[in-house]
């Protein structure tokens, strides 16, 4: 008898087990592979959530101006919880990734300042610009699955929309806006989604799945901009990416 995708993923089979989950697509939703999926997909988002409790301890001890002090991290409670299945008993299910990274960790919001790793407009101080080049650091933000954020899908993207998606939960600002700039649409996910993953849809994360959006969050200590930046990186990622859990 072959091994479980959840004994595999406890291997370190991470990238591959995500793979085969999504190209069942739909059918992911079938005993035995669904339970064998919500299975990966916990152990996935209890190692996203040790990473968040790592980051946000070490972005305090950075000095990090969060933008949005009561939204750094908001994990799960019963209220959350059960609004959570009342908007997917509304709107329909969200994919197996993110169902479970709301069952398990919560939203997040990292949009700050800091002179090597982000910046934020209103928190811009002179003496940054003489230490930090300026990028947009597109810093974590998974938003609360909240009414105001789920909105019809609108007409005119009918070429890649699935007929059973309805619905576009805005998961977060684009890399512009979260500078505290204007910038273009939000990062979202379609849905209903019955499939392990989805793809998001943005400028920024076109064609990325959420479970790779956040290998690539972790990878770069919550910063996922600093990839496309020049320059040498701040010792400070260092310190930010120490241990972090592979997803």
């Amino acid at each position: 008898m072959g091994q479980t995708y959840l004994q595999r993923y406890l291997a370190g089979e991470h990238e591959q087990v995500w793979n085969e989950l999504i190209a069942h697509g739909d059918l992911i939703r079938q005993e035995p592979l669904y339970s064998d999926a919500q299975a990966v997909a916990q152990e996935t988002m209890s190692r996203a959530k040790h990473n968040i409790a790592l980051l946000v301890e070490r972005l305090h001890v950075l000095e990090y101006r969060f933008a949005f002090p009561e939204e750094i991290w908001n994990p799960p409670d019963p209220a959350s919880l059960a609004a959570l299945e009342s908007r997917e008993q509304r709107y329909g299910v969200l994919p197996i990734s993110l169902h479970m990274w709301f069952v398990v960790v919560g939203s997040v919001n990292f949009m700050g300042a800091h002179p090597k790793l982000s910046e934020y407009t209103d928190f811009w101080l002179e003496e940054y610009d003489q230490v930090y080049p300026g990028h947009y650091a597109d810093p974590l933000v998974v938003s609360p699955f909240i009414d105001e954020l789920i909105l019809p899908v609108q007409p005119g993207f009918e070429e890649k929309q699935d007929k059973t998606s309805l619905f576009d939960f805005w998961l977060a600002p684009d890399s512009v806006h979260k500078a505290n700039y204007s910038g273009g649409g939000p990062t979202t996910i379609r849905f209903p989604c019955l499939a392990a993953d989805a793809w998001l849809r943005s400028d920024d994360w076109d064609e990325t799945t959420f479970i790779s959006y956040l290998r690539t969050c972790f990878q770069w200590g919550g910063f996922p901009g600093l990839r496309r930046n020049p320059l040498p990186q701040p010792e400070d990622l260092a310190f930010l990416t120490k241990e972090l859990q592979p997803l």
